[in-house]
């Protein structure tokens, strides 16, 4: 690298992200620097949210992640509780790398993108702004989240997926959803969506901002910055129609038409259970049986985060 330093930038490196290949990965991305940028290894996902926070509130102007989706969710939770206005930058270098990925399809499009000679180093990183989706948990918790928020079925393939050890891509999220389906089945729950209440057998609900969630392409014609959620339900699916959907879903997305899937855009979501509720946000489980959560409101927060992806072909990197 030259001598040249940017000193409106952090890069936050999760060393243990992609199952432990961060390391290797970034060193690769490392090289294409033209100038020195200061580098911290966070220790676990609280120190990534708390450097995140403090950086932002100490001026730095582009916060990046290096890692995968848990690492981005925590830096950008940080820069968003911060108040300010610090752009979440995104090294895509980690097994989950969802967000990048619908990140650079969001960015591709000339309306939703722009370059800038504001930064130096700048020519690294292509910016915009996205919306973000905040879930209140129950009566004392609240979480952001940038692309993908999970229940029921969704929520219970996060736990498996942490049960699998060296697995990454389609093929670790395909297991972990065989895992979930053999102790989950569909059960009765109450949506409101914008102000209409349903009450509806449920299998699984994802709320997308993004296009995927572990590494499903749930919501192809996601716009991330349209003040809308993508809500994918899924409703009296038995386990069969679950398997045979699996390999479709993995290979072409949602079918177009079902009828026990229901696809809208929402802004404001509220579910209600009597039973307990599992809840991801990007990946990183929030409500877990035994914390007593029965109920969650979902809103969307329009175009609240300033972004810039890395520029750097992800290849086909998955979980």
């Amino acid at each position: 690298m030259s001598g040249f330093t940017d000193e409106k930038t952090l890069i936050l490196l999760n060393p243990q992200a992609g199952r432990q290949r961060a390391a290797i990965r970034f060193r690769e991305h490392v090289r294409q620097l033209p100038c020195d940028v200061p580098i911290i290894e966070t220790a676990s996902a609280a120190d990534a949210r708390s450097r995140a926070r403090e950086a932002a509130s100490k001026g730095y102007a582009i916060v990046a992640a290096a890692g995968g989706d848990g690492t981005v969710h925590e830096v950008a939770c940080g820069i968003l509780e911060s108040g300010e206005e610090a752009i979440l930058g995104v090294i895509p270098i980690g097994s989950a790398n969802d967000f990048a990925w619908s990140l650079q399809h969001h960015l591709g499009n000339p309306a939703s993108s722009h370059s800038s000679t504001d930064y130096p180093c700048s020519e690294l990183w292509s910016f915009g702004r996205v919306d973000v989706g905040k879930v209140e948990i129950g009566e004392e918790k609240a979480e952001y989240f940038v692309e993908s928020l999970g229940t029921a079925l969704s929520g219970r393939v996060t736990v498996e997926s942490r049960k699998v050890q060296g697995w990454q891509g389609l093929p670790l999220y395909s297991l972990a959803t065989l895992r979930a389906l053999t102790s989950f089945r569909a059960k009765e729950m109450m949506l409101t969506m914008d102000g209409v209440t349903i009450e509806s057998t449920t299998l699984l609900l994802s709320v997308l901002n993004g296009m995927r969630e572990g590494n499903f392409q749930l919501a192809p014609s996601a716009n991330m910055a349209d003040g809308q959620l993508n809500l994918v339900h899924g409703k009296r699916i038995s386990t069969w129609q679950v398997l045979l959907l699996l390999p479709r879903v993995a290979l072409f997305g949602l079918p177009r038409h079902h009828r026990e899937i229901d696809c809208r855009l929402c802004s404001d979501i509220e579910i209600q259970t009597d039973w307990e509720l599992t809840i991801h946000t990007d990946g990183e489980i929030v409500a877990m049986p035994g914390d007593g959560v029965h109920h969650a409101r979902i809103r969307i927060l329009p175009q609240r985060l300033r972004v810039a992806l890395w520029n750097t072909t992800l290849k086909g990197r998955s979980r």
